[in-house]
């Protein structure tokens, strides 16, 4: 799964080092730079910096523009373009970029977190050596003075609010300490996923039960297919009786942008075995269990009624485990069911037109989400 760190530090905590060091060390890492109406520094090194200097005009004339972030620092402008920090988590591992602004940290990481790992790392450095990378970089007395200061409030919000950062990174060792501290942190993110764990996106994921976890790369095959969002498992009786009303339900969600999933569709036989609706199920963001009319059976002692169908209640029991969003219909020819909690949570029917209502409305809820 690929990482977006967002990287937060006062100047002279080691930013730049850090950047500097993946862009030429790994070819995992890709870095967004930002355009800074900050004026370039005689002795700064443009080639390992990730700022664009221009003047406020052209800062300006980006603000106008669709999706480009801003911040301000130090009485700069910085900023930069969503659509290519959007590019860069999409084609590379791993993406860094440094916002001097919590508040922005925080809108990125929301945007962002469901799409792909967002991290973010704080960075802090002693005193001493803050002064020293400050003046090597050119910085005055008054600006390193005004920085440092800078670096106790921002420690402080630190301490404050538990929800500041992720990671902080303590740059106070040498460089090649510092380096290594970079590549543990790489490395802790690269090894996110669990075997037995089917991840949707990084804050949705669902443990796979120990016959499905071999099967764990068909599911996301189909996943890669099917969206999860977009898919509906119906858990339905298997019976000619029931025909038109699975057509019907069909119809209508792929009417409505969405995939009717069934656990008996030859496309959907990810196991060619019994746990077959267990991995299917885990495909589906949402799901319909209908309690339809009860069944006769036919048996030498004598007819009898079967009220509820036990393959559908087990596999709704599994989707309400995983918190997923389910519509449960029962027929109201149906005079009991064994499960208290149902009667909140579902929907009676008698006629086709309280159906299709009940249907609709439930439709509309999870558009509306």
């Amino acid at each position: 799964m690929k990482k977006l760190f967002l990287l937060d530090g006062v100047a002279g905590t080691g930013k730049s080092d850090l950047l500097e060091y993946v862009q030429k060390k790994r070819s995992d890492v890709n870095v967004i730079n930002k355009y800074t109406t900050r004026t370039p520094r005689d002795t700064f090194d443009k080639e390992k910096s990730d700022l664009i200097f221009v003047d406020d005009k052209e800062f300006n004339e980006n603000k106008q523009r669709y999706n480009f972030y801003t911040y301000e620092y130090g009485g700069k402008q910085y900023g930069f373009w969503d659509e290519e920090l959007h590019a860069s988590v999409s084609k590379h591992e791993n993406t860094f970029l440094i916002i001097r602004n919590n508040g922005l940290i925080k809108e990125i990481k929301s945007k962002y977190e469901t799409k792909v790992i967002v991290v973010s790392v704080f960075i802090y450095s002693d005193r001493g050596l803050v002064e020293q990378r400050l003046k090597k970089d050119g910085y005055g007395d008054e600006s390193i003075i005004f920085r440092i200061d800078r670096s106790k409030a921002i420690w402080n919000d630190y301490i404050e609010f538990d929800d500041f950062s992720d990671i902080v990174i303590l740059n106070n060792s040498d460089i090649i300490q510092f380096h290594q501290k970079i590549n543990q942190l790489i490395k802790h993110y690269e090894n996110y996923e669990k075997d037995d764990y089917l991840y949707i996106n990084p804050i949705t994921s669902y443990h796979i039960i120990d016959p499905l976890v071999k099967y764990k790369g068909k599911i996301k095959k189909m996943l890669d297919r099917f969206p999860f969002e977009k898919n509906i498992f119906l858990m339905i009786k298997y019976r000619n009786e029931n025909y038109s009303l699975r057509r019907y339900i069909e119809s209508e969600l792929e009417k409505n942008g969405y995939n009717c999933i069934i656990a008996d569709d030859p496309k959907w036989n990810i196991t060619h075995n019994v746990f077959n609706p267990i991995a299917v199920l885990y495909c589906c963001k949402y799901g319909i269990a209908l309690f339809d009319k009860p069944e006769i059976i036919k048996e030498e002692k004598g007819d009898h009624k079967v009220y509820y169908n036990p393959n559908v209640a087990y596999e709704l029991g599994i989707m309400h485990n995983q918190l997923k969003k389910c519509l449960i219909l029962i027929h109201s020819t149906i005079e009991s069911i064994p499960f208290d909690f149902l009667n909140e949570l579902r929907k009676t029917y008698t006629k086709d037109e309280e159906f299709n209502k009940h249907f609709s409305d439930w439709l509309k809820s999870i558009k509306n989400e």
